[in-house]
């Protein structure tokens, strides 16, 4: 595995912990809390949704920041994931807006939201830690060759 893999499965692992982090704190409460606490509580107001939009936001940033040059069309991961930062908002504006909503589809949708998020987020750790070529020392070593050539 290379170097900018694991930095960038590093990186992966300590931002989605510090970005779950309120969702674990209700795991430890539920653990640890003397009343009998329901799972929904960690998922009902739709904060896998928040924490999906979360995620693609930095990884369209990455994706829009290394194009090569600015004329250049956004790539297809910056496309999809503008388009699921949408899909993913409007899910969980769907939620804050029903009277009566189901917990169940709920909490799939939001975890399917949070599953689809983290490779794509991952993606963008792996671009934004893979070495960039030196282009001018890449140069220079080219116009060594050809001194050393003509000497």
């Amino acid at each position: 595995m290379k170097d900018y893999h694991k930095s960038a499965i590093m990186e992966t692992i300590l931002i989605i912990f510090l970005t779950i982090m309120p969702t674990l704190f209700g795991v430890f409460k539920i653990f640890f809390s003397n009343t009998e606490t329901s799972w929904e509580v960690l998922y009902k107001s739709g904060e896998f949704f928040l924490y999906a939009v979360s995620l693609l936001g930095s990884a369209f940033l990455v994706y829009n920041h290394y194009k090569v040059k600015k004329s250049d069309s956004p790539s297809l991961l910056s496309i999809l994931a503008i388009m699921l930062i949408l899909v993913f908002s409007l899910g969980y504006t769907g939620i804050a807006n029903i009277a009566s909503p189901n917990f169940t589809k709920i909490g799939i949708t939001s975890t399917i939201a949070i599953l689809i998020a983290i490779p794509i987020f991952y993606y963008s750790q792996v671009i934004n830690n893979k070495n960039s070529p030196d282009i001018g020392e890449q140069r220079r070593n080219e116009q060594e060759t050809i001194e050393n050539a003509l000497s």
